[in-house]
């Protein structure tokens, strides 16, 4: 028997398979600013979705806050002194007659040298409310809490407690090695049937970032897939 069959140009559908993890697409840990506190209060767990802004936890104020109440107090009292001195050369200049040339002078450097110090205490009253501030950890952006290392009575420090970790937006994605020889087969957009051990459910991703290097080790690259926050 013979089989005539007549060839025609058309398009070939193949598949890359590659296994990988699911994880945040953005992981931001959280710590403290400022100075070193105890842990007053934790307002968040694993799993709760945050607004930007959102308090995830308390530090004890009580430090800061006297603080603040010191360097308001120290302001009031200088702005008092420069409101006098203002006054006496002011009176100095409208009567330049009754006071001699070097009094009018010490009235003026009094003045000057009383504003400058208001504008020192009003620095430091700035600096205190900033620390004041940061005795509260919020989340800088929305997302979902993963993480929650931050315990009651705990000592947070800055630069070295990361308290929570935060998938920004409740992004995340699947992360993937792949095959040299399929990496030119990717482009960034299409779409990826993602299955999770233990679940029927298929979730539809979308590749959305290929890595620019090869391993030369294993010879594979990576590859990111975002899929639903669902």
């Amino acid at each position: 028997l013979v089989t005539v069959v007549i060839p025609q140009v058309g398009t070939v559908a193949t598949s890359v398979s590659l296994t990988g993890q699911i994880s945040a697409q953005n992981d931001m840990p959280i710590g403290v600013e400022g100075d070193a506190s105890r842990i007053a209060a934790v307002l968040v767990e694993p799993g709760d979705r945050v607004r930007r802004g959102q308090v995830l936890a308390r530090l004890n104020p009580i430090t800061a806050q006297s603080q603040v109440d010191s360097a308001s107090a120290s302001l009031d009292e200088l702005r008092a002194a420069s409101a006098v001195a203002q006054a006496e050369w002011a009176r100095a200049e409208r009567a330049r007659d009754s006071f001699s040339v070097e009094e009018s002078e010490r009235r003026r450097s009094s003045a000057v040298t009383a504003q400058a110090k208001v504008k020192v205490a009003e620095a430091q009253l700035a600096e205190a409310r900033n620390r004041w501030s940061h005795t509260t950890v919020v989340a800088p952006s929305d997302g979902i809490v993963l993480t929650r290392n931050a315990e009651v009575g705990q000592i947070a420090v800055p630069g070295a407690s990361v308290l929570f970790r935060l998938a920004r937006n409740g992004e995340i994605e699947m992360r993937g090695q792949v095959t040299e020889q399929d990496m030119p087969r990717l482009k960034v957009g299409q779409l990826a049937e993602v299955r999770l051990d233990g679940v029927a459910q298929a979730f539809t991703g979308k590749l959305w970032q290929i890595g620019a290097i090869i391993d030369p080790v294993t010879r594979q690259g990576t590859v990111r897939i975002a899929l639903p926050a669902a």
